[in-house]
């Protein structure tokens, strides 16, 4: 019984937790005088710059801090800095995860771990310096960190986790240090500001997709020392300078060699079912029938793009499809579509209006996220396999497209001139639907009879008992 008692006693002392300031402090090692730090909760967030401290007192007791907990700092959007004492040995996962306001971090020496996912979508980083001390980089631990223009890898890091800077698209320059072996699956994807890049001899293995898109790398040199190389760990990186004979393929660039059609489009093979590029300079695109995936990636960067018909066979449109598409004003989805994928259409902030038809089951996180316009989604309510995370802006569900047929417009004469929709003789109300059917505007602003649209596309005016079709350049 007395032993009972006194293991009860250390399993709750090891359990104690203690608050300092507005940080949580929970005792790992109640002999050692050891603890981890966190926040106190969703309501009581630290702002502003942030310092991890080597100790803190309780109750006339000295503790050490050792860890930054799992989710410690999780959607702490007002911190700005932080600095990591050198007492810290381990950063856990999802440490200060979506933490968008953080633009500097300060790791301490005697860090040895950065958890998966520590400082994903923190945005806000400009540079960061991974010390000596560290060890391992867990898996999406910068994930799409964006404002991320440089880093520096340590000398003591083995392994560069699967997706750690992935899309981290500000990333201008990497120093990897020269213990690193493995460089993980989608390391580096999406870098596409990569200018140059470094790989050391002590690599023996890059995953596939590393460094894939990372269109502004200018040559690479891979050292002999690799031995293996992963499925496009260099798609569309062009000037690769390798004399080994590492295993995987295709390893180099699956599309890198491939020559684009007369309209622009590039095909995974002769089929031309999937679409995985777009290098034409059309500010109106409409992609053919024959397509059924549009692949990742496929219309990145495409800014002065303006408009997008997606071919009524497309099932799929991939992860960062339309990513950073800020010229893009209109796009039609099919009611074939079934997967919208992670950021498909982020950040295409010229989107005045979107329709997604019921066929659509699954959407990933973020696919819509830096839109301001409303969504209009045909399903009543979101559906399990949507993410939480796909869009934040305002939607509108239930929505049913009004049918609309045309018809002969007599009298009346109806036309386009620019971005304008002009309709003369007309003695009734004036609706303007766009392709969809969605109604884009009725009231007394139509009265004018000049209806300014702004976008380009194919709307159908009514007037009466009378449509007619009008497509805008």
């Amino acid at each position: 019984m007395t032993l009972f008692a006194a293991v009860a006693f250390a399993g709750q002392a090891w359990a104690e937790d203690f608050t300092s300031g507005n940080l949580k402090y929970t005792i790992t090692d109640a002999e050692k005088h050891e603890v981890s730090v966190g926040k106190i909760s969703v309501d009581n967030k630290p702002e502003g710059d942030l310092v991890i401290p080597a100790e803190v007192e309780n109750g006339g007791v000295t503790y050490t801090v050792i860890t930054i907990r799992e989710c410690a700092f999780r959607d702490c959007s007002g911190l700005t800095s932080v600095t990591i004492s050198d007492s810290v040995t381990s950063i856990g996962d999802s440490a200060f995860y979506f933490s968008e306001g953080l633009k500097s971090v300060t790791i301490g020496n005697s860090v040895t771990s950065i958890g998966e996912g520590a400082f994903y979508f923190c945005k806000g980083l400009k540079s960061i310096t991974i010390p000596n001390s560290v060890t391992s980089i867990g898996e999406h631990a910068f994930y799409y960190c964006s404002g991320l223009t440089s880093v520096t890898i340590g000398n003591s890091v083995t392994s560069i986790g699967e997706g750690a800077f992935y899309f981290c698209e500000g990333l201008k320059s990497v120093t990897i240090g020269n213990s690193v072996t493995n460089i993980g699956d989608l390391a580096f994807e999406g870098c596409k500001g990569l200018t140059s890049v470094t790989i050391p001899d002590s690599v023996t293995s890059i995953g596939e997709y590393a460094f894939a898109y990372c269109s502004g790398l200018k040559s690479v040199t891979i050292p002999n020392s690799v031995t293996n190389i992963g499925k496009g760990a260099f798609c569309n990186v062009k000037n690769i300078v390798y004399s080994g004979s590492a295993e995987g393929s295709p390893w180099y660039a699956l599309n890198a060699n491939a020559i684009p059609d007369e309209d622009g489009f590039i095909y995974s093979d002769d089929t031309k079912t999937k679409l995985t590029a777009y290098v034409g300079d059309e500010k109106e695109v409409v992609i053919p029938n024959s397509v059924t995936e549009i692949g990742d990636f496929a219309f990145d960067g495409c800014s002065g793009l303006k408009s997008v018909t997606i071919g009524n066979s497309v099932t799929e449109i991939g992860d960062f499809a339309f990513f950073g598409c800020s010229g893009l004003t209109s796009v039609t989805i099919p009611n074939s579509v079934t997967s919208i994928g992670v950021n498909a259409f982020y950040n295409c902030s010229g989107l005045t209006t979107v329709f997604i038809p019921k066929s659509v089951i699954v959407i990933g996180v973020d696919a819509f996220s830096g839109v301001t316009a409303t969504i209009y989604c045909e399903i009543k309510s979101i559906p399990d396999d949507w993410s939480s995370l796909w869009y934040k802006g305002k939607v509108v569900w239930g929505y049913k497209p009004t049918p609309v047929t045309e018809t002969a417009a007599n009298a009346v004469n109806i036309y386009a001139r620019g971005k304008n929709i002009v309709v003369e003789n007309a003695t009734e109300e004036i609706s303007v639907y766009d392709a969809m059917g969605r109604l884009v505007c009725r009231d007394v602003a139509c009265r004018a009879r000049t209806i300014n649209v702004k976008n380009t596309g194919i709307y159908i005016v009514k007037v009466g008992n009378i449509a007619k079709r009008v497509a805008i350049n």
